[in-house]
């Protein structure tokens, strides 16, 4: 081990919030701590790679046999330590900053580093994109990495005070601080696109009525047409109350069709007192009265004096053509 050569990661490699490290099978397999390492050496090397992804700069370790001994699953028995210690460390350089490096494990490192940059960058172009920032003020990736923004997005505190210097030269044109996605602001003065769509939102399903349901005038208009005899506010207190089986949209609709169901719920209901015998003979003569008119006249065409006895439940109506 020397002490000459350079960290193989940058001082702000940091990959703690990466759960996961790479591993190279084939190289792995035919490694040379693999061929030549004990089982007790492998386990211990195995560990240490683990513990140096996390640590600050990645792929590196302390060289303190006390930590080292923690990292290996040793605890504080730095005595069975120090006995696989070369064969646990085969193949890490010590750098100068004194810290121990593994070759492959930073290999790894600086690949994830490097997607983790290109990631922050492509989040923070999105972002100054969202604040209408002008194409030529995004930083390309390279010019961000140099300017010294590595460590990732900018805090969010630095976005929202430009947004707000943006609204404020909005304000000074007379231009409200609307939606910044509407238009473009670009140097100078120019036009900018205020023209907003409305869009109407479809009401929300529901399988009860909802609170601001009201009877319109057009409503009440088709009902005195349609449905004379109901009790309108006695039925829209029953309508509001009730739990429909099914969402619905249209509540006007739903109110028209409950007005029909009360009329013919009202129409078929028995009067007072009336059984069933009677309710079934009532109904009967309701039907035979409907078609008695019908009948009549089919029978008129054959022979102007048939007689047609036509029979129900408790008794027989005797219709006579003429």
């Amino acid at each position: 081990m020397t002490g000459s050569t350079q960290p193989l990661t940058s001082t702000d490699c940091d990959l703690r919030d990466f759960p996961y490290m790479p591993l190279d099978v084939l190289r792995l397999r035919d490694s040379e701590i693999s061929k030549h390492a004990s089982g007790e050496e492998f386990r211990c090397a195995v560990l240490l790679w683990c513990a140096s992804w996390h640590q600050v700069p990645a792929a590196s370790l302390p060289d303190d046999d006390i930590m080292l001994a923690q990292f290996a699953g040793f605890g504080r028995v730095v005595k069975a330590w120090k006995k696989v210690r070369d064969g646990a460390l085969r193949g890490w350089i010590k750098c100068a900053d004194g810290r121990l490096y593994h070759p492959t494990v930073a290999e790894k490192a600086n690949e994830a580093q490097q997607a983790k940059r290109i990631h922050a960058h492509k989040k923070l172009c999105d972002r100054l994109r969202k604040a209408n920032t002008p194409k030529s003020e995004i930083p390309s990736f390279s010019d961000w990495i140099s300017g010294g923004m590595s460590q990732g997005i900018p805090p969010e505190t630095d976005l929202k005070r430009k947004e707000e210097d943006d609204d404020a030269d909005k304000n000074s044109d007379g231009i409200p601080p609307e939606n910044t996605l509407i238009g473009r602001r670009e140097e100078g003065r120019r036009n900018i696109n205020t023209t907003t769509t409305v869009v109407v939102a479809r009401p929300r399903a529901a399988k009860k009525c909802p609170d601001g349901f009201e009877v319109s005038e057009t409503l009440e208009a088709w009902a005195r047409n349609e449905v004379p005899t109901i009790n309108l506010h006695a039925e829209t207190e029953k309508f509001r109350d009730h739990t429909f089986s099914r969402a619905i949209t249209d509540w006007d609709g739903a109110w028209r069709n409950w007005m029909r169901n009360a009329r013919e719920y009202i129409k078929n209901k028995s009067p007072p007192g009336e059984t069933f015998r009677e309710k079934d003979a009532r109904m009967a003569a309701e039907r035979v009265a409907a078609f008695a008119p019908s009948i009549a006249n089919k029978s008129a065409m054959h022979d102007p004096i048939q007689t047609i006895d036509v029979f129900e439940v408790t008794n027989a109506t005797r219709i006579t053509g003429s």
